[in-house]
């Protein structure tokens, strides 16, 4: 993406992260769209649960679409699901 620049300052701290999931969470297993939102045709954040070996994590990737290209705007993750898991549970319960 060119507007991600892999020697900015805000950019290393996410890719040392990202090779900290690879490092500690052992194989990528599968991800599953867990929601997403657009904002007519210019704004869309998409959540996903992504499962590892040993651990999950929720990615966020919030994408803007300029007129004639759609590029990503921001990228985040956490393995805080605790908010979805309970409103997942929520749904099933009678």
């Amino acid at each position: 993406n060119a507007n991600i620049n892999l020697k900015d300052s805000s950019t290393v701290p996410l890719s040392n992260k990202f090779n900290m999931i690879n490092e500690l969470s052992g194989k990528f297993i599968s991800e599953r769209l867990l929601r997403k939102k657009e904002i007519g045709t210019d704004l869309g954040v998409y959540v996903y649960f992504v499962s590892y070996d040993e651990r999950f994590y929720r990615f966020t990737f919030t994408f803007y679409n300029n007129g004639s290209v759609i590029k990503i705007y921001k990228i985040s993750f956490d393995d805080s699901l605790n908010s979805e898991i309970e409103e997942s549970l929520r749904l099933y319960s009678n």
